[in-house]
Parts: C-alpha cells; structure tokens; sequence
C-alpha cells in the first residue's frame, strides 16, 4: 500500500515555471514513495517542460494542455496581482484521462519539507477535499456563509467523488456567477463549493504565511498544533504577495525563504536568485510591508520568526 503511487496536480504558465520546478524538486526530496506529477499548462515552451522533468528527477511528469478548455476561464475575474487565473486550471482536474481516484493538488507557491504520504494518508471521511485552515477572521467566514474556510494552495481531493458529482463545469460556471461577490477567485468558490462536504487538513499540511507574521488562534486547532507546524511543517506555502522572490531577504523575509533558494540553487534556474537579490531593495520594502502591516515590531511574533529565520538561513545555506 504504501509503494502506491502519489498524483500529484499542478498549475502552471510559463511565468512560474522556475517556481513549480523549486515544488517539485523539493517534493522529491522529501518524499520516499514514487510521485507522478500532472502539470496542466497553457503553451508551455518545450525549454521549460524539459527543465520541468529534470526538476521532477526519477518521477514520471506528464502535461495536460488546457488548450481546449481554455474559452471556459475567459470571463473569470483578475483581481489580485498574486492570484493568477492558472490556479483555476485545478477545476479540470476531475475529467482528465487518468484513473487515479485520490490526489494531491499544489500551488506553485510553496516549498516541501516533509512527506507528501502524509497528507495523501488522511482519511477525508467522505468528503470530496480538504485543505489547511487558512485563518481568516470569523466576519469572512459570515460573510460567505461557510463554518470554516480553507486555504487552497494544497488540497487533499477524492477525484473519483467530484467526478461523480460533475464538479468541474459546476465550479467553472459558479465562479463566473460569484465573479463580482468574490475576493480570493477560486479559494473562495472552492469553499462554497464544497460547503459540508470539505475538512480542514493539520495545520503543518499547509502553512500559510499568515501563521509566521501575527500569533493566529483558532477555536477548532490547538495551540500546539499552529506551534508544531511553524517549526516542522510538511509545506509551506507563501500566501500573498510577499513571496521569497520579491522579499529574498532581510527583516520582513518569511522565515523559511532561505529553502526556497536552496531548492532553486539545485534546479536549471538557479542563475535567478542573483537577479533577484540585485533588483531587491530592502529599505522600500521596508516601507511597504510597514504600511501593509502596521505595527509589526511590536508583535512578540515577529521576534521569534526572526529568530527561526537566522536558524534556517544557518542550516540551509
């Protein structure tokens, strides 16, 4: 059973290529079972598949062209600059050719650390998907109407169950309906979507940035639980626009940014992080994230993440 290998789907244009390679390489790196990873992409540059394959090491790749799909993603809203239509090649996911009834989905913004086996191991109880608490206030969750909202940067998916249930041109149409009503795109319809029939994943399947920059409480998660995850997650996902890509560095670098380079060092697109480091001015973003979140000296947590950056910017680098 545990030779059984894991899907693993992913979105991509050729605009985060150098990013899904940095998930994949650390994937394999971190996960002993086989993996098969399902990219769906639009018009990826032959260039681009092969250093894709070479991030996927010993595991199979295989692209799905969302080409014949793609009129079905034209009316759908651009809200956000860090959210990209791609995430929303996901919904295909249940009509594509292959017989696998159970997988895992990955934004291209996150890095693995531990075993993927473990988030395809939990038992989602009958419901169709699963993803990590995303930490919204409780006026977001009432204002959409849901008990609990999850983030769907990665997401555990009984694909055999949302096939049954013709889940695919649903959400495509439900998201063009709740177009002018919806703040995170395709997060949000997922969680309305799956409303009573979706679970919340442990916290360290999915850690959003949101749990390193302020003290995030939650009355169904543990403390301890939020704790382990920030110290030994199995993904991290960079959520929102302060990705290790536009803060490399610095005080207001997510702690965990120092394995991104790392990872990107091992792949075709290593000659990035020196561009990146040139064109990074660390007193602008200053400003900016102090506008974004302001106040943020005074927060304890702020301290301690410091403290586990300097520690992973030792281990890593």
């Amino acid at each position: 059973m545990k030779a059984e290998t894991i899907p693993v789907y992913l979105c991509c244009d050729e605009n985060y290529v150098p990013q899904l390679c940095v998930v994949l390489i650390s994937a394999t790196r971190n996960t002993q079972s086989k993996l098969h990873f399902i990219v769906l992409n639009f018009e990826l540059s032959d260039f681009a598949k092969n250093n894709i394959k070479n991030a996927a090491c010993a595991n199979d790749v295989t692209f799905v062209s969302i080409a014949p799909y793609v009129k079905y993603f034209s009316d759908f809203p651009k809200k956000q600059s860090h959210i990209s239509i791609a995430a929303c090649y996901r919904y295909l996911i249940p009509i594509l050719d292959f017989s696998y009834d159970k997988g895992i989905y990955l934004d291209c913004d996150v890095v693995v650390t531990g075993d993927l086996r473990e988030i395809y191991d939990f038992d989602l109880g009958g419901c169709s998907i699963a993803g990590a608490n995303d930490f919204h206030g409780r006026s977001y969750l009432k204002k959409l109407g849901v008990s609990h909202y999850f983030n769907s940067g990665i997401l555990l998916m009984d694909i055999g169950k949302m096939r049954s249930n013709e889940a695919t041109f649903k959400l495509i149409k439900k998201t063009i309906e709740l177009k002018d009503n919806i703040k995170y795109l395709d997060q949000d319809v997922l969680n309305l979507f799956f409303a009573g029939d979706s679970k919340i994943l442990p916290t360290r399947f999915g850690v959003v940035s949101s749990v390193f920059r302020k003290n995030v409480s939650s009355s169904s998660i543990p403390k301890a639980e939020i704790d382990r995850a920030i110290y030994n997650p199995i993904v991290v996902h960079f959520t929102g626009p302060d990705k290790p890509w536009v803060i490399p560095y610095g005080v207001v670098a997510h702690p965990w940014t120092p394995l991104y380079f790392s990872y990107l060092s091992k792949t075709a697109y290593a000659f990035l992080a020196g561009d990146i480091l040139h064109n990074f001015s660390p007193i602008r973003c200053f400003f900016w994230y102090w506008k974004r979140h302001l106040g943020f000296f005074l927060r304890p947590q702020f301290y301690k993440m410091r403290t586990l950056y300097g520690k992973n910017s030792k281990k890593i680098l």
